[in-house]
């Protein structure tokens, strides 16, 4: 039995570093389901589920850690606005963190649940015999937080070839985060139209927006596609407050209930960002596609499907971000899917 009942899927250390004053006890919060706003919250209280991780206390006690080893490193770019050394094992146990912190939270685990439901009624639907049972069967892995977490850790090794910046933000509007803090994005494919799938851990232009404190945000990012701040360093500062705006935005798109922020965010400002953003935010997780049907020999038929989450869609424009000119002239291939490494497309268990 797991000796905490109450399993947080956001760590309490990284709510922390939005707590006010970092006072290490009281933090915002804004829930997005009731629009009630409080000002001070014990943090502690937050983002969490009764055995969210299921009751033997396994995946809590890996992720603990996990969590033990990056809250070092993160306190650590706190205080001093640097980045480990890039491939250094610091480097790398954060690209750990921040990955499964994409998809240990509730958000995560809905999206796991609607997908497998919607593709398993549609692979139902061509079955005569079970055809009429469609709108009745609902299927979910049976402990869905640590059937996502299990997929992710099978796909860590396609994320390691991710750049990471620093951004510090100079503005006096402070970054907020939330029960869903890290913000999968692509600028390259939504700027090129291309349908499906845009945040899978292997896309080509993959970002990842993850702020770390009202003061910093980590940027992973495909290197190939972007060019952000100074080739030559690792931290960009960012001077517009219109760039704060619109990262502050996608984490109200991005948010499955709740919002967090310090004492220096206000009432007004974040009721202003949840009436923009509860006008797009999708009804539904996940599309499931048909890319291709053959007709066997002995008169059957097979299908080929393509199940992919709902991408934010702002049109995003950052001012510290270009594109590099080989993105610029790319040609997209035939493939449902647009990966980074084509040497690694049809390697199992990788999470596109």
């Amino acid at each position: 039995m797991a000796k905490n009942k109450k399993q947080h899927y956001v760590p309490k250390f990284y709510l922390s570093f939005f707590s006010h004053k970092l006072d290490k006890n009281k933090i915002g919060l804004f829930s997005i389901t009731n629009e009630i706003f409080l000002s001070n919250v014990p943090y502690k209280d937050q983002a969490y589920a009764d055995y969210f991780y299921g009751k033997n206390g396994e995946v809590e006690d890996e992720l603990a850690k996990i969590e033990s080893k990056a809250k070092g490193i993160l306190k650590s770019i706190i205080d001093s606005n640097l980045l480990p050394s890039c491939a250094s094992k610091d480097y790398y146990e954060l690209l750990i963190f921040s990955i499964l912190l994409a998809y240990r939270t509730k958000d995560s685990v809905e999206k796991a649940k609607e997908a497998i439901d919607k593709l398993v009624r549609t692979v139902m639907g061509h079955d005569e015999k079970v055809k009429h049972l469609v709108d009745k069967v609902r299927r979910y892995p049976k402990e869905p937080a640590v059937f996502t977490l299990n997929a992710v850790v099978n796909s860590l090794h396609v994320c390691f070839d991710l750049k990471l910046k620093l951004l510090v933000n100079q503005t006096k509007l402070p970054f907020i985060t939330s029960d869903n803090p890290v913000i999968k994005y692509n600028q390259f494919l939504e700027q090129r139209n291309f349908l499906g799938g845009h945040t899978g851990l292997s896309s080509k232009g993959l970002q990842l927006f993850i702020p770390i404190s009202p003061n910093l945000l980590l940027c992973y990012y495909d290197e190939w596609v972007y060019k952000i701040g100074d080739k030559f360093k690792d931290v960009v500062d960012i001077i517009d407050k219109e760039d704060v705006e619109k990262l502050n935005y996608l984490q109200t798109l991005n948010c499955f209930e709740q919002l967090f922020f310090n004492e220096s965010v206000n009432e007004i400002y974040i009721r202003q960002l949840n009436a923009r953003a509860k006008m797009n935010r999708p009804k539904e997780y996940s599309t499931i596609d048909l890319i291709d049907s053959q007709e066997r020999e002995d008169g059957s038929k097979s299908f080929q499907y393509h199940s992919y989450n709902h991408n934010l869609r702002i049109k995003l424009n950052l001012s510290f971000i270009t594109q590099t000119k080989k993105a610029k002239q790319h040609v997209f291939n035939d493939f449902a899917v647009q990966i980074r490494n084509e040497k690694s497309r049809g390697v199992p268990n990788d999470l596109f």
